[in-house]
């Protein structure tokens, strides 16, 4: 389990400098808070009191030729020690059918075109309001006005 300054967190350990760290804590014995959520060690990173702001981007994709079928993603965050946003943009749905009925069962892939009218995007706030304790909340939007392309599949 990683702790940032003793606390638990979701995101943001990547683009922490190296710069900007005090120390590095080992712990093998842990207590039963961190027990119950499944760690059996814990690696404590303390940041000096005044960290630099950091800036982090990771994009993939991946696509067909021509460009007809496949997806893109980008996550990017932004931030310091104090608070930060994550964020999240993926522009393309692929989904495994199964259909069955009395005598057949047909199972196949599909995935929607990209055409800009579909898209999912999610943000994530953090907040540490003191040593101890922070806020977080997230926010979550999709839109999809994009017809499925389905495959064509014979049944027999």
């Amino acid at each position: 389990m990683i702790l940032i300054n003793g606390n638990m967190v979701n995101s943001g350990i990547r683009p922490i400098s190296p710069s900007d760290i005090e120390s590095v804590e080992v712990v093998n014995s842990v207590s039963a808070r961190y027990l119950q959520e499944g760690g059996t060690s814990i690696l404590n990173i303390k940041l000096k009191k005044h960290t630099k702001p950091y800036l982090w981007l990771e994009g993939a994709t991946r696509h067909e030729i021509p460009l007809d079928n496949g997806f893109s993603v980008g996550y990017f965050e932004v931030g310091n020690h104090k608070i930060s946003l994550y964020g999240k943009y993926h522009d393309n749905i692929e989904s495994s059918i199964n259909r069955t009925n009395t005598g057949y069962k047909q199972t196949y892939n599909q995935s929607t075109c990209t055409d800009d009218n579909m898209w999912i995007g999610e943000l994530l706030l953090k907040y540490q309001i003191s040593s101890k304790d922070y806020f977080a909340a997230q926010f979550y939007d999709s839109n999809n006005t994009t017809e499925e392309k389905v495959p064509h599949r014979e049944i027999i």
